[in-house]
């Protein structure tokens, strides 16, 4: 992290961003972390609770645009890319036959949803 924050810092012109389950280090590290970085909280590690004691902003991955709540969508990284809050991101890539995730895909193929982050 400490690699790419020192990229972010000799681009300036440059918007980086990523995701993390690592929580901990998110809050050990912010004041490294250059304004030209967004560094994003991703739900679901052991460390989720101190996502709302230090209000950061995080993508929370759903099954179905129906668990979306209040949070908008991020189909293209727009939300990523341009500091827009917390967001949520459809389920995607390869899922274990029978899980629930498999099963969340095959809905949402059967109802015309696009999922995919892919160029396709």
């Amino acid at each position: 992290m400490m690699d790419w924050y020192l990229t972010a810092r000799i681009n300036p012109n440059i918007q980086f961003y990523a995701y993390t389950k690592s929580i901990g280090y998110i809050v050990e590290n912010a004041s490294h972390k250059p304004d030209n970085f967004r560094m994003i909280a991703s739900y679901g590690s052991k460390e989720d609770v101190l996502i709302g004691e230090h209000e950061l902003d995080y993508a929370k991955v759903i099954l179905h645009p129906d668990e979306r709540g209040s949070l908008p969508i991020d189909h293209n990284e727009y939300y990523a890319i341009n500091d827009k809050g917390s967001f949520s991101l459809l389920l995607h890539g390869t899922q274990k036959q029978g899980s629930e995730g498999s099963k969340a895909i095959k809905r949402m193929n059967k109802e015309g949803i696009k999922y995919s982050y892919s160029k396709k």
